[in-house]
């Protein structure tokens, strides 16, 4: 499986058109980046980058957790009505147990 975003996902990513590494803005050229590798679809696993962040990312777990958290207040502020989906858990189960944490822990520390 691919683990494309959906176009919902996309447009919740672009919403807030910068970089999410170095804040540059819509003038550059801005892609979307899976934080975990193509292992799941969840708007938590995306991530806005400039073209010259995103060739040079290493998604350290610093940095996954960084954009997990923007991703976060994003969706927050501009889709108040938002509701976690089970892939977006998925998601995070899978991101706790890589971390070797238990799933309240990772939520905690989102």
């Amino acid at each position: 499986m691919s683990y494309e975003f959906s176009e919902k996902i996309r447009q919740m990513i672009l919403e807030e058109p910068y970089c999410g590494k170095c804040g540059r803005n819509s003038n550059a050229i801005l892609e979307i980046h899976h934080c975990n590798g193509r292992t799941s679809n969840s708007v938590f696993n995306a991530v806005l980058l400039c073209k010259k962040c995103h060739d040079k990312v290493t998604m350290s777990k610093c940095e996954q957790t960084k954009f997990i958290k923007s991703t976060w207040e994003s969706v927050q502020r501009n889709n108040p009505e938002y509701q976690i989906t089970e892939n977006d858990m998925e998601f995070f189960q899978l991101i706790a147990k890589k971390w070797g944490m238990e799933l309240i822990d990772f939520m905690i520390l989102i």
